[in-house]
């Protein structure tokens, strides 16, 4: 199985033997950024149309308000949130354009919210600006906030678009900020742009791969008009992701204001709000959550809101009626209900199964798409260069034949000159060439086994796969040799039960349903592969 080291060498292998032809160069360079990226930390981007809350879903994952939120287009640039240290926590940084990096003082951010004309003039010279949260789980990977595409701000869209667009991910590889995985943010109501950016992100898999690094996330739904806005936003959900067709591999409803009370709001929010609900009346609750003038009248009502003034009304107002009707016995089992019921838990369980216990699968498979596209057009490049070589070598030839004895020394001396050297600069790039078709196709063939990876991850997590427990647990780690915590199981798996485990699987596929037999086959493979480099090693 393939490791971030080998994928490295190989293409900094790659990337050396372009270097030596000219008309190659720029493969080259490509596939040096490329390498650059091989170490990066797993990175994922937050998308979708302005004002879908996608800054307010970051800070739920993240637990704590790192990016800034507000009724206007917030996020006018592309922002990374990493982790950091104490004494980076009360500064961002602004990545220019131009190359200079500058620490400022997170007072200053309002400098690049909005849709001012000094901030869109601000906005085009900054690359990215660096954020930090002192948040464990972001020692693993970061997060990218994105400008919102359908944005009123031309300078906002083409941000979003830039970032997006493989093309514009091919063209400019030197960045790394280009994920690895998405979350895609929507309103209760889809638009066509919707889909169209989420077929735009799809275009950076392979031809018939599967939605395996992008989920949806169904936003905003607290205010929607039904007895239950939970259960309402989940069937739109379910909808949405009948009609996206396979663009995303999942989609759920989530709260981010909910999640960010829940880790937010202090505990004098909760015991004052569960005390107000507890001493008012169910009509007189029911009138006073009309509006929020109608709530504010009486001042124990209002100390609440001031409490934690970040809350939306509409998501006030649906907490308040879940805990009217749940009853929890304390401030903490009120905030516990909130996580719960915004379903932030859910998300996060699913980023956790569906990214990052795959990271290095997802890494090296998104890595070796992009090289696809810098390594298929090199080889081609050579091919030509070494033809058009060739007939200047045949043209040298004819010349020389033709001259003979006739032509003066000094002339015959060049020709024999060119002659020599067009033959050894053929020899030199048919080796070239030869060793980096070879390593090509070799990894060529990676790509398809990380894919079939994944995608037998995906139908072991599913109901139909039929395995009992013991081999459901070998068929996974099968499947995620590329990840580092996974290479235990097989230390301490002594080789005859190995090969009892390959006959077994292979029995299987031989015996299943036909819909079944692609998964068999490829765990089946992928365990014979795994003897034979241990074998290799005893």
């Amino acid at each position: 199985m393939i490791t971030r080291q080998d994928f490295h060498e190989f293409l900094r292998q790659s990337a050396s033997d372009l270097e030596q032809i000219e008309c190659v160069r720029a493969h080259s360079r490509a596939l040096t950024r490329l390498a650059e990226r091989v170490h990066s930390p797993f990175t994922v981007a937050i998308a979708g149309r302005m004002k879908a809350g996608k800054s307010t879903l970051l800070n739920a994952l993240v637990g704590q308000t790192v990016a800034v939120c507000g009724t206007e287009e917030s996020t006018a640039t592309i922002n990374v949130i990493q982790h950091g240290a104490t004494d980076q926590l009360q500064h961002f940084v602004v990545h220019w354009k131009d190359g200079r990096s500058e620490p400022m003082p997170r007072s200053r951010i309002s400098e690049w919210v909005g849709k001012s004309p000094d901030v869109v003039e601000r906005v085009r010279q900054v690359s990215r600006l660096e954020f930090f949260a002192a948040v464990e789980a972001l020692r693993k990977f970061r997060i990218v906030d994105t400008p919102g595409t359908g944005s009123a701000e031309d300078a906002h869209e083409e941000t979003a678009r830039q970032f997006l667009d493989p093309e514009a991910i091919r063209a400019s590889l030197a960045e790394n900020e280009k994920a690895d995985a998405f979350i895609y943010v929507v309103p209760t109501i889809g638009r066509e742009s919707d889909r169209a950016t989420l077929q735009q992100l799809g275009q950076s898999r392979i031809p018939g791969a599967d939605a395996y690094n992008s989920v949806c996330v169904v936003h905003k739904w607290d205010g929607l008009d039904s007895a239950d806005p939970f259960d309402e936003a989940e069937r739109k959900a379910a909808q949405l992701h009948a009609q996206l067709d396979g663009a995303v591999a999942e989609t759920m409803a989530v709260s981010a204001p909910l999640a960010l009370a829940a880790a937010e709001a202090p505990d004098a929010f909760w015991e004052r709000l569960l005390a107000v609900l507890a001493g008012t009346e169910a009509v007189a609750l029911e009138r006073c959550l009309k509006t929020r003038d109608r709530w504010e009248r009486e001042p124990a009502r209002r100390a609440i809101l001031d409490l934690y003034p970040a809350l939306p009304w509409v998501s006030f107002v649906l907490l308040a009626k879940r805990l009217t009707r749940e009853t929890p016995a304390s401030g903490a089992d009120a905030r516990r209900l909130a996580r719960q019921l915004s379903g932030i838990e859910r998300l996060t369980a699913l980023i956790e199964r569906r990214f990052f216990r795959r990271a290095e699968l997802l890494k090296l498979f998104q890595l070796l798409v992009l090289a696809s596209k810098e390594l298929l057009p090199a080889a081609l490049a050579l091919n030509r260069h070494v033809a058009t070589l060739r007939q200047q070598l045949a043209a040298a030839t004819q010349a020389q034949g033709c001259l003979g004895a006739f032509a003066p020394a000094p002339v015959r001396q060049w020709i024999d000159g060119v002659v020599r050297d067009l033959t050894a600069e053929i020899e030199r790039c048919n080796r070239l060439a030869l060793g980096f078709d070879r390593r090509r196709l070799a990894w060529s063939a990676q790509v398809e086994g990380l894919h079939l990876d994944l995608r037998t991850l995906d139908w072991l997590q599913g109901p139909s796969h039929g395995l009992k427990p013991d081999e459901h647990c070998i068929a996974c780690a099968a499947c995620m040799m590329a990840e580092p915590d996974s290479h235990g199981i097989w230390d301490t798996t002594p080789l005859p039960e190995l090969g009892r485990w390959i006959d077994a699987f292979r029995g299987k596929s031989h015996t299943c349903a036909r819909a079944l037999q692609p998964g068999l086959e490829h765990i089946t493979a992928r365990l014979e592969e795994i003897y034979h480099r241990l074998l290799a090693r005893s």
